[in-house]
């Protein structure tokens, strides 16, 4: 065997191997996401049974910490899974078809294992502070009614599964360069925004994956499935408006083109076909794996 041919057949199994560990990887980050994020969370207390208002020297850091973290972890598992931490948001990017069916499903698995792992370690760091925070769990105050909680939910996640697409599509990347860049802090802070306004209210849920494991861990089901619902729903609502009422099926720069107007001069620039992307336009970046969608 020539020295040309024993090259090709060891680059042949080193791609193998990288696609094999790509493939793992994938699978392992929606599970190291919630584990890390939910471990790093300070636990809220309990509403009180009367009042929808908590301490409020307490509702900034959460929002704070879950804002944040959730940024660095979408930023961390984006070219790895597409930043799905959330099932909901998951089951949005099934429905706009960005995940296979199978895929989806791993997800989800992972997301409730790594849930799970991150809620047992907050209570293996401080058992007593667990207790008294009643697990962490998701419960709805007494001040209001389980559909308000409901629409609550709908309507955070809603929020959020918009700025999901909306910052991850691909087809305006072309026309916004730095959109994909700034993608994983729009969405920490949609969440961050989120939790400002209802931890007071039920503790702030958005995610299945963390009213299931602090539920699993405490012993606390009372309304889970409000905070199943509620997400799922506001996704898949969200994912129909952005799908039929906002999401481009045309590529903004080339309009501009045709139009005669910013777009011409971005592909005079590239010196007619020769620029750096198609028209001479700005190339589409490749932050995230094709067909992910963040979160």
């Amino acid at each position: 065997m020539s020295g040309e041919e024993r090259g090709e057949r060891r680059e042949g199994w080193q791609g193998e191997g990288r696609r094999e560990r790509d493939t793992r990887a994938r699978a392992r980050a929606p599970a190291l996401g919630p584990s890390t994020f939910f471990s790093c969370h300070p636990l809220p207390p309990p509403p009180p049974p009367t009042s929808c208002l908590i301490n409020s020297g307490r509702v900034i850091p959460i929002a704070i910490t879950f804002g944040f973290t959730l940024f660095t972890m979408v930023y961390a598992t984006a070219s790895y899974s597409g930043g799905h931490l959330n099932p909901a948001i998951t089951l949005g990017a099934l429905a706009a078809g960005k995940v296979s069916c199978l895929r989806a499903l791993t997800y989800i698995g992972a997301q409730l294992a790594g849930g799970l792992l991150g809620v047992a370690c907050v209570r293996a760091i401080d058992p007593t502070l667990y207790a008294q925070a009643g697990g962490g769990a998701n419960l709805l105050s007494s001040a209001v009614s389980a559909g308000g909680g409901l629409l609550l939910e709908f309507l955070l996640t809603f929020a959020l599964m918009f700025v999901v697409l909306a910052a991850t599509d691909t087809t305006r990347y072309r026309g916004v360069a730095h959109l994909p860049v700034l993608a994983p802090l729009a969405i920490g802070m949609t969440v961050l925004v989120a939790h400002l306004a209802a931890v007071p209210i039920d503790g702030c849920s958005l995610n299945p994956a963390r009213s299931f494991a602090t539920a699993v861990m405490s012993g606390t089901w009372t309304s889970q499935w409000l905070f199943w619902a509620g997400p799922i729903l506001g996704a898949l609502v969200a994912t129909w408006v952005y799908e039929l009422g906002f999401r481009p099926d045309w590529d903004p720069v080339m309009a501009m083109d045709e139009g005669g107007g910013a777009g011409a001069a971005v592909q005079g620039a590239g010196g007619g076909g020769g620029g750096a992307g198609p028209s001479g336009g700005v190339p589409k970046p490749a932050l995230y794996p094709p067909g992910a969608s963040v979160v």
